[in-house]
């Protein structure tokens, strides 16, 4: 009896060693995949929290958040560091800028990534959350790239998003986005979206906000009035138009003769292959 139970525990003690080294050949083919893809072909993940999240970046920042984003090893912990390398001729490629400008470029977003705070609030209470999106940042002249290890302590909001409401899309349909005030409609929209059961699987949804919220979760200046933040938000939703297959209608609501809400609508126009 005793010599069956040691075949059985050898057995299950095999069975689990095999689907340990499967498990660790797909992690490490997954990193391969993201560190072997164009930057293009990769796609950005994040919760709809961290979507709607408040900071101010400017559209070279923006690029690089996202690109480092997408580029996140999805199999990885949650709270492992994951360092990583962004080559400065790749950027000026996916984005279509200079090569001659683009490192410079880089090496000062990687700054504004450490040391500017996102604010993630708590939609139950009005709590919030800051972190720093990245911890460290090398920077290679030489072979012009950098490499950033993004804080573990923002991943939750990046990585094992089954069970949360996140939102996912190609980095290739944001590369074209002239400004960052387009890019973070984007996404707020995005984040916005019904259940693909209620939309027949179409991205679709609607969006109410007080100008004033538009303005702090596009980071727009207070400087603007509302025809500057009209005229940015038509030239926002017709690059998006332009780049992706959303439909967006918007409708400006007014209190005692003032502008005081904008309520979006916003339809695929066809499903995703």
């Amino acid at each position: 009896m005793g010599w069956i139970m040691s075949k059985s525990v050898l057995a299950k003690t095999a069975s689990l060693a095999a689907k340990a080294q499967k498990q660790a050949e797909s992690k490490l083919t997954s990193v391969q995949d993201v560190k072997n893809r164009e930057l293009s072909q990769n796609s950005v993940t994040k919760t709809n929290q961290l979507a709607r999240a408040y900071y101010r970046f400017d559209l070279v920042s923006k690029r690089l958040m996202e690109s480092l984003i997408s580029k996140l090893n999805p199999l990885a912990g949650v709270g492992d560091l994951q360092p990583i390398t962004i080559n400065a001729k790749d950027y000026a490629k996916t984005f279509n800028v200079s090569p001659k400008h683009a490192y410079n470029d880089l090496e000062k977003a990687a700054k504004t990534l450490l040391r500017s705070p996102l604010r993630v609030e708590h939609m139950q209470n009005g709590d919030y959350e800051e972190y720093g999106l990245a911890i460290k940042a090398e920077y290679r002249k030489g072979s012009g790239s950098l490499t950033v290890t993004l804080n573990p302590l923002i991943t939750p909001h990046l990585l094992s998003l089954r069970n949360k409401q996140h939102i996912k899309y190609p980095l290739k349909e944001a590369v074209n986005f002239s400004s960052s005030y387009t890019w973070r409609l984007y996404e707020i929209l995005l984040s916005q979206r019904k259940s693909p059961r209620e939309t027949n699987g179409l991205i679709a949804g609607e969006w109410t906000y007080e100008v004033e919220e538009i303005r702090k979760l596009l980071s727009i200046p207070d400087s603007y009035v509302w025809s500057n933040i009209n005229k940015m938000l038509i030239k926002s939703i017709e690059e998006i138009e332009t780049e992706t297959d959303l439909k967006i209608t918007i409708e400006r609501l007014k209190t005692a003769r003032k502008i005081t809400h904008v309520n979006f609508k916003f339809k695929e126009s066809k499903p995703k292959a």
